[in-house]
Formats: structure tokens, sequence, C-alpha cells
């Protein structure tokens, strides 16, 4: 079957900017303090109809994604009968659903976070690196800081991954393979110019720390 998008989900999860034009997050989405308010995020009114309309988007309901605290991450499963393409969703809305204090991201399925900050989505997720000792404020500060040089996507937020598209070309995609070592040291046992030539011919961005 193929992904299905009403077109009424398709209008309200578009919702345009007072300039009429939709872009990509940056920077500016990240300056609150990302560590308050405390976990887990209040749900909004916004958050509320967002769940709703990606229910009917997806075909299948929400519920809360499981983790070892309390958070408010919810997800959506796909059923079966009714395929859709989680990336292809978070690609097509998730500039949209940050205006509307929302944030989507691949995770066991759709996840959707009642924040329109990404780095305080990441913290809500708490994205980490414990075989590593890489801490999900490391993890947050490497990526502030390199949002403030490469426009990103964040696709995948997960307990130990985290992948991204590069909206633009990297500038300078050698400086940036090398702090990705630096934060993700799992990315030591591939060649510098491997991790430099998925960055400029992928654009594509990723951490793990299994």
């Amino acid at each position: 079957m193929s992904v299905r998008y009403p077109a009424a989900i398709d209008a309200a999860c578009a919702r345009k900017t007072e300039e009429g034009v939709v872009r990509p997050w940056n920077a500016s989405m990240t300056n609150e303090n990302v560590l308050e308010p405390e976990s887990p995020l209040p749900r909004h009114a916004e958050f509320e109809r967002v769940l709703l309309e990606l229910g009917e988007l997806t075909g299948a309901e929400p519920r809360a994604v499981p983790g070892d605290f309390e958070r408010t991450v919810i997800g959506f499963y796909m059923q079966p009968g009714f395929e859709w393409d989680v990336h292809r969703i978070v690609r097509e809305h998730q500039s949209a659903l940050l205006r509307r204090d929302c944030f989507i991201c691949s995770y066991q399925g759709l996840a959707v976070v009642p924040t329109g900050n990404v780095l305080r989505a990441v913290r809500e997720i708490r994205t980490e690196g414990v075989n590593y000792g890489i801490g999900n404020k490391q993890i947050i500060d490497w990526l502030g800081q390199t949002m403030k040089s490469y426009s990103l996507r964040l696709m995948t937020v997960s307990d130990d991954l985290i992948k991204a598209d590069l909206l633009a070309p990297p500038n300078d995609p050698e400086t940036l393979a090398e702090s990705m070592v630096r934060i993700c040291p799992t990315l030591e046992q591939d060649k510098l110019s491997t991790i430099v030539t998925k960055l400029k011919e992928e654009r594509t961005l990723t951490l793990w720390w299994d």
C-alpha cells in the first residue's frame, strides 16, 4: 500500500510562517535553556492537536515511548496494512511542526516531543553514550555548537543514536568530521576521509554510541 497523506492533514502540518514560507529550523530555535523546564515536558494544546493529526496521517494510535525515566515522548508505530515512511514524514513536516512547538523524529517509529526547541527534544529523549562516558549534556553542547556552523535536520534521535541531514553542502567537512570523531569514539574505526566523503556526497551525519 502506498503512503497516504490526507489533504487536510498536509494542510494542517504545513502551516506557513508570516512570510508564507516554511523554513528548516536553525540555531535561532535552540537559544532557550535546554535544561528547563525539567522533564517531563508538559503536554500543551497544540501538541494534542498534532497527535490527532499524526494519528490520522499514520493510521496508528499514539503511545508513550517507554524509558527508564519520566519523559513526554509519544510514538506512532506502523500498523499492519498501513504503510508509511517515517523519514519522509519527518522531512516533509518537521519544519512546520517545530513552529507549532512540536518536534518529530524517527525513534521506534515516529516520535513526537512537545517542544519547538530541537536541543530540548534531545534532552527529553536523553540520548547518551553510556558505554563511552558521553553524557546527554555533552551531546547537546556538541549539537548546539555544530548548528552554529552547519544547517542540520535531526532525522533520528534515540537512546544512543542521532542521524541528521545536512541541508547545505558543508563548507569545511574535514573540521566537522574531526569534531564528530571527538564526540563519537565509535567513528574512530573509520578513516577520516570516509567520513568526509559521506558528509560531502550523501549530506548525512550519523553518531552512535552502542
